[in-house]
């Protein structure tokens, strides 16, 4: 589990994700659903401390040991993003981080630069991608058929020329229509 200030937890051989107490303090705050969001101050970066930085990441609280034994606290089960989860036709909620896999070679090729679903109510979902300098005509179909296959779905593909930045100034890879006023 990586963030914007260094690595926060890493998981061992029996599953535990374990804080890296030694670079990073971690605080939560509560959230919907019994969830907590991440608040990570930076115990190593003199020259501009990040403190209490609400990244957005969700999780579940979690308590007690290991059965590796190691001493470093426990952190939950990572929900993603808030705001960043995807609830599919179907009612299947997936997390932000599922389908950057379907674009991880596309970005190695250069036929995608930057992607991002888009929620409609009642259920449609758009996919709109930004064209990396390799893209082709035959790129959209190979892309929908990827998709299809990693979430069970058909999405509407879109080509865009920028996407906008909202919120922290961060890209968001899923966004409901209502936010960008589409809806």
């Amino acid at each position: 589990m990586g963030t914007s200030i260094g690595v926060v937890g890493i998981e061992c051989e029996h599953g535990g994700l374990h804080q890296a107490a030694e670079s990073v303090m971690v605080e939560t705050r509560p959230v919907e659903d019994g969830r907590v969001e991440l608040l990570l101050t930076d115990l190593h970066n003199v020259t501009q401390p990040v403190i209490r930085y609400g990244i957005g990441d969700l999780m579940a609280p979690r308590e007690g040991a290991c059965a590796c034994g190691r001493g470093l606290p426990l952190l939950g089960r990572v929900f993603g993003r808030a705001g960043d989860t995807l609830t599919l036709p179907d009612g299947r909620r997936i997390n932000a981080n599922l389908p950057s896999y379907v674009f991880k070679h596309h970005g190695k090729q250069g036929t995608v630069r930057e992607y991002q679903f888009v929620q409609f109510p009642g259920g449609r979902i758009d996919l709109r991608v930004l064209p990396g300098p390799a893209w082709t005509d035959d790129v959209a179909p190979a892309l929908r058929a990827e998709v299809r296959e990693a979430l069970g779905i058909d999405v509407t593909l879109r080509k865009v020329e920028r996407f906008e930045r909202r919120g922290r100034g961060k890209h968001r890879d899923f966004v409901k229509a209502e936010d960008l006023g589409e809806a």
